[in-house]
């Protein structure tokens, strides 16, 4: 779980990443919400959206995180940097 949460929060919080001002770090904010600032339909929401599937299928659904989930987790934020 550390994983795929940790890829969020770099996400969120990396302001070298070229990342739309959209995506300013904010705590009160959850994964769905970050969603919602993002244009709709756009393949940086979509890349986002799995990513935060991942994340509430663990976090929410207390499902321990697996080495597959983290591996995924960590392609989605480099397709997100990469965007």
């Amino acid at each position: 779980m550390t994983g795929v949460r940790r890829a969020l929060s770099l996400l969120v919080g990396d302001r070298d990443a070229g990342r739309p001002e959209a995506l300013a770090p904010e705590r009160a904010r959850t994964p769905r919400e970050y969603l919602a600032l993002l244009e709709e339909g756009s393949t940086r929401q979509q890349t986002l959206l799995g990513l935060t599937r991942i994340f509430e299928r663990i976090w929410y659904g207390l499902r321990p995180a697996a080495k597959s989930d983290y591996e995924r987790a960590k392609s989605m934020l480099e397709e997100l940097r990469a965007a």
